[in-house]
């Protein structure tokens, strides 16, 4: 079932620091927080969320500059991520969570262990990484300011449908409306221009360096037919974690939680019920 509160684009606002950060929360109990990646909203978790509030305490968040968070003038750097999700847990009185992340908010999860390491119970890592030669081109072209104005002149739903369906392993789930509420998203031009400005900052390389020092244990999910991030690079985190189980999605590309949300939902809800 989706999330019709995130499909709705609603939620509560909370200020963390002179920002006003948009969330959304439902369920009782142990806390999971929810980070998309760059370029999303939590809107890409509307098939999780009510899901697993059935069995815990779920919490998403648009990033700053992201979805209807403010866009506050910044490097939009992991640590600006990290910082923002630092302090929105501390505004809301959240200790001892699950932090969940996606992609790029899979990396910026990582940092928050690395930095906070009495936060985080456990981390759940949804194909982690940055952009890869492997991505599609026109995600690649983000990464380049200089050519911001062509890339937004030029931004349409035919766009943002080729860049989903290249995510997705079955491109028949590349609906009308996903395709409408990602367009939504970045036709924003200050969504546009902090995601841009995001991954051309991007720099995950120290990250990286120290994952073998984070204490929480690790899960990690991983379409076996994702070509954004192929599975070979697994084997990457398997290594560098000092504690990781890892589980891949069969015919499922990039954004695995929306495409194999049941398959994905019912593993989630395994791993967060055994650890209360």
């Amino acid at each position: 079932m989706e999330n019709s509160e995130i499909k709705k684009n609603s939620g509560q606002y909370i200020m963390i620091g002179d920002n006003r950060v948009r969330y959304f929360e439902e369920g009782e109990g142990e806390t999971v927080l929810f980070i998309h990646g760059i370029g999303q909203a939590m809107y890409t978790f509307r098939k999780n969320v009510h899901a697993l509030s059935q069995y815990c305490h779920v919490v998403t968040v648009d990033l700053l500059g992201h979805g209807l968070s403010d866009k506050p003038d910044i490097d939009y750097t992991i640590d600006d991520f990290s910082s923002m999700i630092y302090d929105f847990t501390q505004a809301m009185a959240l200790e001892n969570i699950t932090l969940l992340g996606f992609s790029t908010g899979a990396v910026i999860a990582l940092d928050v262990a690395q930095k906070y390491p009495e936060l985080v119970k456990r981390l759940i890592l949804l194909s982690p990484g940055g952009v890869t030669k492997t991505y599609p081109a026109t995600v690649k072209f983000l990464t380049v300011p200089v050519i911001s104005d062509i890339i937004f002149t030029f931004f349409s739903t035919k766009t943002v449908k080729k860049v989903l369906t290249q995510a997705y392993f079955d491109p028949t789930m590349v609906s009308r409306d996903l395709v409408r509420h990602y367009y939504k998203v970045l036709s924003n031009r200050e969504n546009l221009d902090s995601a841009m400005t995001a991954l051309a900052n991007w720099n995950d390389e120290e990250i990286a360096y120290r994952m073998s020092e984070i204490k929480a244990p690790s899960y990690i999910f991983w379409g076996e037919e994702d070509t954004w991030h192929p599975l070979s690079m697994l084997d990457l985190y398997e290594d560098a974690l000092p504690e990781v189980l890892s589980y891949t999605l069969a015919d499922c590309g990039h954004i695995l939680h929306e495409e194999r949300s049941d398959e994905f939902n019912k593993k989630l809800i395994e791993i967060v019920s055994a650890g209360n």
